[in-house]
């Protein structure tokens, strides 16, 4: 919880919205859309986005994940959970100012597919904190390559999974694209696995 808060105080100040990669059960959605409420209670532009299959991992593991043990399907979720999800967004987003405007939307799909037809659909957004939580490298590697295109100075890019040997991928991700001299990579104290980017400069 107070990580989540600390990254959020973070973006006050920066424009765009929250797009969080891999929400699973959507708990950090929840938080994010009462944060909103708490720190920027009027802002209806801070819309807040989840992706997810909803079905567990894709059949794009990498060598590396298949041998830890992971395989396709890992991480799904009951039938239609997509839809009870929405309902509880609903109900917090009710609780907040302004609730008759909706300021969430959950994606389902294939990352790799969603997303690129998420930023044509959209080509007016900009992105002030993305959250990656897709705990493999492909579907990692491809929004990561595109996700800083769309991001201000002072935006934020958390990770669920660095330095985690369970899940290698965002790291190499990381490593691929952003490199690890170009910004400083951010440590949470009370989560050693959750780290964070400032984008103070992107080439």
């Amino acid at each position: 919880l107070l990580y989540i808060n600390k990254l959020y105080e973070k973006i006050i100040d920066v424009p765009g919205v929250i797009c969080e990669f891999g929400v699973h059960y959507g708990g950090n959605l929840s938080l994010l859309s009462n944060l909103r409420g708490i720190h920027e209670p009027y802002n209806y532009t801070r819309k807040i986005y989840g992706f997810d299959t909803f079905t567990g991992f894709k059949n794009d593991l990498i060598k590396k994940e298949k041998k830890i043990g992971w395989r396709s399907g890992d991480y799904s979720l009951p039938k239609k959970y997509d839809i009870f999800l929405n309902k509880i967004l609903k109900l917090h987003e009710l609780n907040s100012p302004i609730s008759h405007k909706t300021k969430f939307e959950l994606i389902k799909g294939d990352i790799k597919k969603t997303f690129p037809h998420f930023i044509k659909k959209n080509s007016h957004l900009l992105v002030s904190l993305a959250f990656f939580d897709l705990d493999l490298y492909k579907p990692t590697m491809s929004v990561l390559k595109e996700i800083v295109k769309i991001m201000p100075k002072g935006g934020i890019i958390a990770f669920d999974d660095i330095n985690n040997p369970d899940f290698p991928g965002e790291t190499l991700a990381l490593k691929e694209t952003l490199g690890l001299k170009k910004f400083k990579i951010n440590k949470d104290r009370n989560n050693p696995q959750q780290t964070w980017i400032q984008l103070y400069q992107v080439n």
